[in-house]
């Protein structure tokens, strides 16, 4: 069971990959761009911490939603900048611009996430299915 849990946040954690990737190489629109994207990303980053830890951080959402937080702060006071970071991915990663609706899309993004994981639990057809 603990086998096809994994396999089945995997899935979703590739699948969410796939969609970013693909948003970042072809979507113009700065709605997806911005916001649908932010809000993937802790989905992601849910997906593949439950594929590693799979039940051993209970709270693992709120655990993503908190370091999005303090990620979007750091960005406020310009971390990457005084760290003096010049590496574009690492820039890209660390993120330049502080933005109150990217903390709110983390948030969306975890909610979903925690939907998702009810509907898993609660739900053995998903399982037996994978």
């Amino acid at each position: 069971m603990k086998g096809k849990k994994r396999a089945l946040y995997f899935a979703i954690f590739l699948g969410i990959l796939i969609a970013e990737c693909l948003i970042g190489a072809f979507v113009r629109t700065p709605f997806v761009r911005f916001y649908v994207g932010d809000m993937l990303v802790t989905v992601l980053l849910c997906a593949i911490g439950r594929t590693i830890l799979l039940e051993k951080t209970k709270h693992l959402p709120l655990w993503v939603f908190l370091i999005g937080v303090v990620a979007e702060f750091l960005q406020l006071f310009s971390i990457a900048d005084r760290l003096g970071i010049t590496d574009p991915i690492l820039r890209i990663a660390l993120g330049s611009t502080f933005d109150m609706a990217d903390i709110v899309c983390y948030g969306i993004g975890c909610t979903l996430f925690f939907g998702i994981e009810r509907l898993v639990n609660k739900t053995k057809f998903f399982i037996e299915r994978v």
